[in-house]
């Protein structure tokens, strides 16, 4: 592994744009796993996940721990976590209704649909 990460990085700054990169790339599968599921958690469980996320972008950006963390956020493209849960949400429900596909989870938005207008 080390001959690996050795072989990625070409000089300092390199290597922790890399380390960076992979930081990034690992924390935020883990956050967005499954997030739809966490559209009604209670704010203080999604708080503990924008609590990591936003001591990632403060490592990320290096920036001190008492910095605000929306410029940070902003200046590196990333939603808040609560806006990711509903980006998720919104972008299935987008792709069910154009695309009908899965099946499943269009008959089921169909159905909510049809009762919501009774």
């Amino acid at each position: 592994m080390m001959m690996f990460v050795t072989g990625l990085c070409n000089g300092f700054s390199s290597c922790v744009l890399t380390a960076s990169t992979i930081a990034t790339s690992i924390v935020h599968s883990k956050l967005d796993y499954c997030n739809s599921l966490y559209h009604n958690l209670p704010k203080f469980q999604i708080t503990r996940f924008q609590q990591i996320q936003n001591s990632l972008a403060h490592a990320v950006v290096k920036a001190p721990k008492s910095s605000h963390i929306t410029p940070i956020l902003q200046s590196l493209n990333w939603l808040k976590i609560n806006e990711r849960i509903d980006d998720k949400l919104l972008s299935l429900t987008y792709k069910v209704l154009t695309t009908t596909q899965p099946s499943y989870l269009y008959n089921l938005i169909c159905l909510l649909l049809f009762h919501a207008v009774d």
